[in-house]
């Protein structure tokens, strides 16, 4: 059928379009409904297949070509359409399509004579998508008049497919010069031999990357006045690790530091160790930001790992000059693992707070400041002298063809580049690339390539990239069809639980019932839609992400499976019952009724999801899933659609009646109480307008709270809709209200009303103007003039943050007392970006403010797998709820609770929901709200918001192992309350005067030092500098101070009459509330720097409070705490937050029982990863 086609072909003259070697790629020439000019139609095996020029879409001109069959995949059965091209063997070229389809199955390109080289394309879909591929033909595969043939094939059943724009160009010059090096992203770096520490700026003959390079290169879309601004960066690499110099010309110094030192002047850099190229971020990238003080002191922070970036590790030096500033610094080797030399790609943004204030940033690419992926990065290659090569994969997997970016560097002419392929048979296929027959001085090689995988085994395979036959890179990849493994994987997960069904039918624990109901809603709608879908490669990517979870859940239900065939008996669980809930002592109780029948009323934690109306098709699955609690929100632009004709607030309850309500009561019908958002940030569009006086934009809100107009409209809303909502017979189901989301107070005193009302608060708090100057060491002749100084003076700025901080507290104090007004006895909390706003003082955010008028400590916090310096990112949860319940004992309401990164599109392992979810109980929580539960199909992922891509609702192992921490939480409440009802004797100071000041080294320092704290078995609370001031010490004896380098005089004479002992840092008590150096009239012993848990424990800890029960082995990173029960005993909790099992061993007299298995426990013992155990011990 090939021969005889192939030598009958009628070839027409007419020209190709400019470089394109196709002639009528476009199919603009012809008719629709026929076949196009230049392309020759043929069936093979009675193929029912249609091919023909359409005018229904076209991405170039008016016409593409459209292909349909109904005969079903055989061998030799396929339709085409064909030409030959005029194509060479040895050279590189490109094949370029536009593809959409329905149903779009059975597509593909032949190139070549045998067709050897076949591509074809996955995920085609309902919109237009570019196809790329780079091929190279062998002589033998060209036919005998010199050309090759390009065959378009259908050989399955095919709704309809449509190409256009099809094109074969030959590639362009894979030689990049060094001046070319910055536009085309790719870079040398250099060795270094001299000394870091001596350097003042970029040496001379280093190659420099300006930036940035041109305005598509700067946020504002503008390149900066080069009197101004201006940056170059280098990188180097000596034996130690690798070198990066940066010089910035600035002319206002506003530095940064801590995490949120990308706010001001700094630099961030991203490193893809791998050299992945990812449309995403990757486990292995290394982000981390660099300043330099207006004295040289250089700050760092590791945002990939968080803290500052260990000193055994990195070395830097920083110098500031009158315009501008000098980086120079190394990573060790030994911290880059990931980095596997000679490749690696990166990026380099310059951060810029400029004189007023704003924010600019300029970048060597993008895919760091925007969102985090590194496509665009620069491909660097270390030079060593030898010939370099570095490979960035486009994919791993496939049937058609890898893909990928390939860059060399010390390369000699002339060059002949190729990959050989090992397939899954151990085969190797030689693949030729290019032929280079010359290179200039210090030139680099780049080129994109395409290794055809037509004709490999399936299976596992490796590419080695040569050059003139030395292999120099390489990776592995797979020869399978994506889709059919998906699916093949989805099918037996399927058979596995429909096995497990039949071997647990009897059991009815919901330790058992909960994983089968999961995986039996989950896995079933994931076969349902796949085999609907038109693009079943969106549904197989969606299955790479949640299949392994829903696999690590039925690994867990077999070995279920397997213990109570061999009579393990499962604890009984605990149910809310739908009822009245009561706070007693800061935590909740309320009836519950027990698997075995008994009701009694117990303390009680929930767990539950938000936060949009889109869950609510899932309220009668959500007890099956473990959930007990929802939170749900509603505002003022629900209540008031429009301005009111008699009054402003006139209430419209049509929302309340149809949607809100009938939602409240299936919720309560489902036994699930609600936390009620009253959403403040929703304002009425037609206020707004008809206010502009009170505008003012704030974080979610869009004006501004200290204005009395903002007080009448959240006043009348508060009366209207809690007031008809508390008549409502489902008013029940509310369990409590939240008055706030993630609050903040950005004004500045550049806004008129802020201006004034900042000098009333001056007035009142100071009376006189000399009143003020004795307290801030000021000369000001007037309130006027402190104002006219404004945030550039910095006792103003000081006094200014605590007014706007002020303004927070009156606002969501009368928020609080409005609510009670129109419902009292509703517990109020409010939704505080805990690690995030306490430590940004533009936020105007103080805890302690907060639970004034609190019934639970409200929050919003995020603990991420592999962040914050620990396999799951612990230290947020435990030390900001630490700090709440410390300024006051009333449990932790976490109503946005971030244990999934928004976007994320990795799998999640489950043992990371359950530590994340159970230890925030350990830690205080008595009420969990998931963020975020979206089910949406894979089809719809681009019209849904990137930060609900990739959420929990998606991921059936996730929820499985929320709703196994909920069973167990809810079970051992009353466990789980006594980590927090005790009275501690070692305290850390809160000092919210250094969050005006320093707030980013107070995070970084409280960070470590909790850390430590928290792996030697003792619990530590907070102490405010106001309960100090107060005398309110609690039983606390020791008290330490860290990176609390402003303290107020009063909190500083207080520390001096503090009857235990004190404890400082070097960072701290160096300056009072003004700035001011601070005498101190007591000498605090000073914290040894980089003190570890093992010392902290010895010769700080156990003196004060010893422990009954003591850890022995390798503990760092071991969560370790001891609490007395309440019943004489005590209660141990361990989680191992690092990579490997540890080796431990439990000292002490004490019998242990596994609270958790309900079982005894071994005293020596192996923890694995993100397994938490928590035993009693008596």
């Amino acid at each position: 059928m090939r021969t005889l086609l192939f030598c009958g072909l009628l070839i027409s003259s007419c020209v190709a379009d400019g470089g394109n070697l196709l002639k009528n790629g476009s199919f603009e020439l012809g008719s629709p409904g026929g076949v196009p000019e230049n392309w020759h139609f043929a069936a093979s095996g009675d193929a029912q297949a249609e091919i023909a020029v359409t005018d229904e879409s076209a991405t170039d001109g008016k016409q593409a070509l459209r292909f349909a069959s109904t005969s079903a995949r055989q061998p030799n059965v396929y339709g085409m359409v064909v030409q030959e091209a005029p194509l060479r063997a040895g050279v590189p070229y490109v094949l370029k399509f536009k593809a959409k389809g329905e149903n779009a199955n059975g597509f593909l390109v032949c190139i070549g004579k045998g067709w050897h080289l076949r591509f074809r394309p996955q995920g085609i879909g309902p919109e237009w998508r570019s196809c790329s591929y780079r091929f190279t033909l062998k002589p033998e595969q060209l036919e005998k008049n010199g050309k090759a043939p390009v065959v378009l094939i259908v050989e399955d059943t095919a709704g309809k497919i449509l190409i256009d724009e099809i094109s074969i160009t030959e590639e362009g010059n894979a030689v990049v010069s060094p001046a070319e090096f910055q536009r085309e992203r790719v870079w040398v770096v250099p060795e270094f031999s001299g000394e870091l520490s001596k350097l003042r700026t970029i040496p001379a003959g280093v190659p420099v990357m300006k930036i940035p390079s041109s305005p598509e290169f700067s946020g504002t879309g503008a390149m900066p006045d080069p009197k101004r601004f201006s940056a170059e960066a280098a990188l180097m690499h000596n034996e130690r690790g690798l070198i990066f110099l940066v010089e910035v010309k600035d002319s206002s110094p506003n530095p940064g530091e801590g995490e949120l030192m990308w706010k001001n002047d700094s630099v961030q850099i991203r490193l893809d160790q791998a050299g992945l190229a990812n449309d995403r971020a990757n486990e292995s990238d290394l982000e981390f930001g660099v300043s330099v003080g207006k004295t040289g002191t250089i700050r760092t922070w590791n945002y990939s790992g968080g803290g500052e970036l260990p000193a055994d590790s990195s070395q830097w030096f920083g110098h500031r000059g009158r315009d501008g500033y000098f980086i120079a610094g190394v990573i060790g080797w030994n911290y880059l693992a990931a980095l596997k030399p000679p490749y690696f790609t990166f990026n380099v943004v310059v951060n810029d707070l400029n004189a007023n204030k704003r924010r600019d940033v300029y970048f060597l690419t993008p895919g760091l400041h925007d969102a985090k992926y590194s496509t665009q990065y620069v491909k660097a290659l270390l030079d060593t002298g030898r010939p370099v090569l570095g490979a960035s994969p486009a994919n791993l997997l496939s049937t058609d063809a890898f893909t990928g970016t390939l860059v060399g560097a010390n390369l000699k002419a002339p060059l002949r580049l190729e990959a050989a392929v090992t397939d899954g048979a151990g085969r190797v296929h030689p693949v030729p690339l290019r032929e280079i027959p010359k290179t200039g001085a210090g030139d680099m090689i780049k080129l994109e390539y395409a290794i055809p995988a037509g004709n490999l085994a399936d299976g596992e395979c490796r590419i080695e990239f040569r050059a003139n036959g030395e292999p120099l890179a390489g990776y592995a990849v797979k020869k399978a069809d994506l889709i059919k493994q998906q699916s093949a994987r989805l099918d037996a997960a399927l058979r596995r639980l429909e096995t497990l069904r039949r071997e647990l039918a009897n059991e009815k624990s919901e330790y058992v019932r909960l994983p089968l109901n999961v995986l039996g809603d989950f896995l079933p709608r994931f076969r349902e839609r796949m085999d609907r879908a038109g693009d079943k490669r969106l549904h197989a990517e969606r299955l790479l992400m949640v299949m392994p979870d829903a696999e690590a859940a039925l690994d867990d239900l077999e070995r279920l499976a397997g213990e109570l065939k061999r009579g393990r008996k499962l604890p009984v669980t605990w149910r809310y019952i739908p009822g009245p809930i009561r706070l007693a002592e800061g935590w909740p109780k309320a009836k519950l009724q027990s698997s075995d029948g008994r009701v009694e009323e117990r303390d009680v934690v929930f767990a539950g999801y938000g936060h949009f109306a889109n869950m609510r098709r899932d309220f009668p699955n959500f007890p099956k899933y473990g959930a007990n609690v929802i939170q749900i929100e509603r505002g003022p632009r629900s209540l008031y659609p429009r301005r009111g004709e008699k009054r402003e607030f006139d209430p419209d309850f049509t929302d309340l009646e149809r949607e809100f309500g009938p939602m409240l009561a299936e919720s309560w019908a489902n036994g699930m109480p609600v936390v009620l958002l009253i959403s403040p940030h929703y304002s009425p569009e037609w206020w707004e307008k008809a206010h502009p006086e009170a505008k003012l934009a704030s974080g979610f809100l869009k004006y501004n709270i200290a204005h009395p107009e903002a007080r009448r409209m959240m006043k009348a809303y508060i009366r209207d809709f809690l007031g008809r909502l508390r008549q409502q017979p489902y008013a029940a189901a509310i369990h409590s209200i939240c008055i706030l989301n993630e609050p903040t107070f950005t004004g500045t005193l550049q806004e008129p009303f802020l201006r004034g009302e900042f000098r009333k608060y001056l007035e009142k708090k100071f009376g006189s103007v000399a009143a003020f100057n004795r307290a801030a060491g000021g000369e000001f002749p007037s309130f006027d003039a402190v104002v006219e100084a404004g945030v550039k003076n910095p006792a103003v700025d000081a006094e200014f943050a605590l007014y706007r901080r002020s303004e927070m507290k009156n606002w969501a104090k009368f928020l609080a007392d409005e609510v009670r007004a129109v419902w009292p006895g509703m517990p109020v909390h409010a939704k505080i970006m805990i690690m995030n706003s306490t430590f940004d003082k533009s936020h105007a955010i103080d805890p302690e403010m907060f639970a004034e008028f609190s019934d639970y400590n409200g929050n919003d916090n995020y603990g991420n797998y592999k962040e914050g310096g620990y396999l799951s990112d612990w230290v947020q949860f435990a030390l900001g709820h630490e700090l709440q319940f410390s300024m006051k004992p009333a449990s932790i309401v976490n109503a946005e609770n971030h244990i999934i990164r928004d976007s994320e599109r990795r799998p999640i392992p489950n043992d990371h929901i359950y530590t994340a979810n159970f230890q925030q109980h350990v830690t205080g929580a008595s009420a969990l709200v998931t963020w975020v539960w979206v089910d949406y199909s894979p089809e719809s992922a681009r019209n849904t918001h990137k930060d609900l891509q990739g959420n929990i609702a998606l991921r059936p192992g996730n929820v499985i192992a929320q709703g196994i921490a909920a069973l167990d939480a809810v079970r051992l409440a009353g466990e789980l309350k006594a980590f927090t009802t005790y009275e501690p004797e070692i305290a850390i100071l809160y000092s919210p005067t250094s969050t005006a000041f320093n707030p980013a080294l107070l995070k970084n320092e409280l960070f470590k030092f909790y850390a430590q704290s928290a792996f030697t078995g003792h619990r530590l609370r907070f102490l405010s500098e106001k309960q100090l001031v107060e005398g309110k010490l609690g039983k606390t004896r020791l008290l330490f101070v860290i990176g609390s380098a402003n303290v107020s005089r009063v909190a500083a004479d207080a520390l001096a009459k503090f009857p235990g002992k004190v404890v400082a840092d070097r960072h701290s008590l160096r300056f009072d509330e003004f700035n001011r150096p601070l005498k101190l009239a007591f000498r605090p012993e000073i914290l040894p720097d980089f003190i570890k848990a093992p010392e902290l424990k010895k010769r700080y800890f156990d003196p004060v409070v010893p422990l009954p029960v003591e850890l022995e082995g390798d503990c760092d990173g071991i969560f370790f705490r001891v609490v007395p029960d309440g019943r004489g005993g005590r209660l141990v909790n361990l989680v191992n937050y690092t990579e490997a099992p540890r080796k431990l061993r439990l000292k002490s007299e004490l019998a242990f029982f596994d609270l958790i298995r309900e079982e005894a426990f071994d005293n020596e013992f192996e923890l694995p990863p993100l397994k938490p155990l928590l035993l009693r011990a008596k």
